[in-house]
């Protein structure tokens, strides 16, 4: 499967430059999964599409929604780069046969990541008030 690569900024509001490399996520047959490589994976609300987000794909152009876009602005390390599957970008979504494949090792694919991030959105409506009571 296909990870971002995402370049380091201590500024939140700067460009998203990224690129996509390859790793290996073995199928599950049972036995424990031995998962070798170190990313991680992020869920989130796909949410309304306007207005797109605007990433740097390997020097290129590429929408994404808003809620997409904010999550990657969030979870950007300031010093380090940062491996993320992240399933709008990392499948081809002009590809049934891929989504379809990709959607059934997503088991494989979350358990093997370092960490699994899930993203609802910024805060709003109070949504702060909720968090706080799972604190």
């Amino acid at each position: 499967v296909r990870v971002l690569q995402i370049q380091p900024s201590s500024d939140r509001a700067s460009d998203i430059h990224c690129t996509l490399s390859k790793v290996e996520i073995p199928r599950n047959s049972g036995d424990k999964l031995e998962c070798s490589h170190k990313y991680n994976a992020l869920s989130y609300v796909w949410g309304n599409h306007e207005p797109p987000g605007i990433i740097y794909l390997h020097g290129g152009r590429e929408t994404v929604t808003p809620n997409l876009m904010s999550a990657l602005r969030y979870l950007r390390h300031p010093e380090k780069v940062l491996l993320l599957w992240v399933d709008a970008v990392c499948i081809n979504q002009a590809s049934v046969e891929e989504k379809n494949h990709q959607v059934a090792m997503m088991g494989e694919i979350y358990s093997c990541a370092d960490k699994c991030f899930m993203w609802l959105g910024e805060e709003a409506d109070g949504s702060n008030l909720a968090i706080d009571l799972i604190k």
